[in-house]
């Protein structure tokens, strides 16, 4: 029985992790969904030249393979850029505010407390 339960855990915790790296492959792909068609006929490309497998061919299906890697790094670059972008510039926005909000602040503490301080900063010129 404990062999069981053992070799059941076992299982579901290769489950659980079979999931999860499908989970993040899948998410690492939907960049590439728009790609997807011509990738397909890249790969077919691929293929026919590696049955070709002249000498050249290889050289090229070499590099091809170089660049089909680094491309989707570099679009995941520019996606993480325009990321990083959007968050500067709520901070720079979330700065503004919290300046203005400043300046308000300083405002209120500057006006008079009571109807005697308004009438003495009148008669002195101050207000």
């Amino acid at each position: 029985m404990r062999e069981v339960l053992a070799e059941s855990l076992t299982i579901r915790g290769g489950v659980d992790v079979a999931q999860n790296v499908l989970s993040e492959t899948q998410t690492a792909l939907i960049p590439l969904e728009p790609y997807l068609d011509t990738l397909r006929w890249v790969f077919i490309a691929v293929a026919f030249g590696g049955i070709a497998a002249a000498r050249w061919a290889k050289a090229v299906l070499h590099y091809g393979a170089i660049a089909l890697a680094i491309v989707p790094f570099l679009l995941s670059v520019r996606r993480s850029g325009q990321c990083v972008g959007r968050i500067a510039e709520r901070l720079e926005t979330t700065e503004n505010t919290n300046e203005i909000q400043r300046q308000i602040v300083e405002a209120a503490a500057r006006l008079p407390r009571d109807r005697n301080e308004l009438v003495d900063r009148l008669r002195d010129g101050g207000f």
